[in-house]
C-alpha cells in the first residue's frame, strides 16, 4: 500500500470532492435520460402493437389516438429543437457574411460624391470639367 509522501491540502481534498460530485452528477443525468427514452420507447412500441391488433375498427384506432396523442410532441419537440437551432445558426453566419462584405464594399453613391468622374448610374457619362 503506498503512502503519501506530504499529507494533502484542504484545497486538493476539495478539489477532489468537488470533482467527484460532478462525475456523479453527470452520470445521474445520463441515467435519467436513458431512462425516459427507454419509457419513450415502450410506450411507442405498445401503442404500435395496440394500433396493429385494433386495426379491424376505426372507433378503436380514433380512441388510440385520442389517448395517445400527447405522445408525439416528445419526438416533436426533440427533433424540431435542434432543427430551428441549425436554421437560426445558419441564417445567422449567412446575416453576418452580408454584413462583413458590405463592410468592405464600395456603393456606386458613394463613389460619386467623392470622385465627381464617376457615373452614379450605369447609363450617365462622366462630366466633363469646363
Amino acid at each position: 500500500m503506498a503512502v503519501p509522501m506530504s499529507p494533502a491540502s484542504p484545497s486538493d481534498r476539495i478539489l477532489k470532492q468537488l470533482e467527484r460530485e460532478r462525475r456523479e452528477e453527470f452520470e445521474e443525468r445520463a441515467t435519467v435520460w436513458a431512462f425516459l427514452w427507454v419509457l419513450f420507447a415502450f410506450k411507442m412500441a405498445t401503442i404500435g402493437v395496440i394500433w396493429y391488433v385494433a386495426a379491424g375498427t376505426g372507433e378503436s384506432l380514433v380512441m388510440i389516438a385520442a389517448t395517445t396523442w400527447y405522445w408525439l410532441v416528445i419526438p416533436i419537440a426533440a427533433i424540431t429543437g435542434p432543427l430551428l437551432v441549425r436554421w437560426r445558426m445558419i441564417k445567422m453566419r449567412r446575416r453576418r457574411e452580408e454584413l462583413r462584405q458590405a463592410e468592405w464594399r464600395e456603393e456606386p453613391d458613394i463613389l460619386a460624391m467623392h470622385d465627381p468622374r464617376c457615373p452614379t448610374l450605369p447609363g450617365d457619362h462622366p462630366r466633363s470639367r469646363e
